[in-house]
C-alpha cells in the first residue's frame, strides 16, 4: 500500500480509544436538484485512490495536512523502506536472535534517529485542525440513495470526534445537512453534532 500522511511512529503511539461515528449526510431542501447534485459531487470528491488504497471519505480532501509535516513524514518513511531493504539483503529473516542482535547492533536503523513530521508538530496540528490525531479513519459508505438524496458514512477516529472536517464539509457543501453521531465505549461519551450552510446547527454531548 502507498505511504500516507500522518505516520505513526514510537514516540507518540498509544493505542487509542476508538470513536464510532456515523455520519448521514442529507438534502437541506428535500427533492431540490442543485443539492442533490451536490450530494453526487460529494461523493466523488471525498473518494481518493484505488484498490488497496482507496478511501471514501479522505481527511485531507476538507483540511489537507501540512505539506511541511508530510515531507518530513515520507522521508521516515523512506529510511524505514531502505533499512528493510538491507534486512532482507542480507537476510535478516534467517538469522538466530543471537545473529539478529549483533545485525542490529552493527547496521542501527536510521529511522530511529529522524524526527518525522507527527512527531515535529504534525500532531498537535491534527488535534487543532481535525479533533482527533489521525482524522477520519477506516471509513465505509454504508449507503448511498440518490433517489431518496442521502449518503451514510461509517468510521473510526481516535480518542475524539473529528468535528472540524465535519464543518468544512458543511463550508464547502452548504446545500447538504451532515449529521455526525458518535459513541465512545472506553470513557463513555456520545453526541450529536450537524452541520448545514457552513455552520453548527446542533452539538450535544451525554455520557
Amino acid at each position: 500500500m502507498a505511504f500516507k500522511s500522518p505516520t505513526k511512529t514510537k514516540e507518540v503511539v498509544k493505542i487509542p480509544n476508538w470513536v464510532e461515528c456515523d455520519l448521514r449526510i442529507t438534502l437541506s431542501k428535500e427533492n431540490d436538484k442543485q443539492a442533490l447534485k451536490q450530494l453526487k459531487e460529494f461523493r466523488k470528491f471525498a473518494q481518493t485512490g484505488k484498490g488497496d488504497d482507496s478511501n471514501c471519505l479522505d481527511t485531507e480532501q476538507f483540511i489537507p495536512y501540512p505539506k511541511k509535516f508530510k515531507k518530513l513524514d515520507e522521508q521516515r518513511h523512506k529510511l524505514k523502506q531502505a533499512y528493510k531493504a538491507k534486512q532482507d539483503a542480507a537476510g535478516y529473516d534467517k538469522m538466530t536472535e543471537k545473529e539478529k542482535d549483533k545485525w542490529r547492533e552493527d547496521n542501527p536503523d536510521p529511522s530511529w534517529d529522524f524526527k518525522d513530521g507527527f512527531n515535529s508538530g504534525g500532531y498537535e496540528w491534527c488535534i487543532n485542525n481535525w479533533g482527533t490525531k489521525w482524522g477520519i479513519c477506516n471509513a465505509e459508505l454504508r449507503d448511498e440513495n440518490f433517489e431518496y438524496g442521502e449518503l451514510e458514512y461509517g468510521f473510526e477516529s481516535a480518542w475524539g470526534p473529528p468535528l472540524p472536517v465535519i464543518l468544512a464539509m458543511s463550508k464547502k457543501f452548504r446545500l447538504l445537512n451532515f449529521s455526525l453521531r458518535y459513541f465512545e465505549g472506553g470513557m463513555g461519551f456520545n453526541g450529536w453534532y450537524e452541520c448545514a450552510n457552513g455552520k453548527v446547527i446542533h452539538n450535544e454531548v451525554g455520557n
